[in-house]
């Protein structure tokens, strides 16, 4: 996955980020955006939330290693 994700806080209602979902993929339908985000160094990846979600999870999960595993501590 790559390009800019959106996040949002902890708590938002399912109903509200599916609808956010969907609203920003229709928004990189549209070719003036997808030439923005272009121009910018982005590609749209479109997903579900829960897609995402297990991306993000998988992300945490690896890079955990990766700090553990050199040492380093977080503070």
């Amino acid at each position: 996955m790559e390009g800019q994700p959106l996040f949002s806080p902890a708590g938002v209602p399912r109903d509200v980020l599916t609808r956010l979902n969907v609203e920003v993929g229709r928004g990189l339908q549209r070719n003036d955006i997808r030439d923005l985000l272009a121009s910018q160094g982005a590609e749209p990846v479109p997903g579900s939330v829960d897609e995402f979600s297990n991306f993000v999870r998988a992300e945490l999960a690896k890079w955990a290693k990766v700090v553990a595993g050199a040492g380093l501590k977080v503070d």
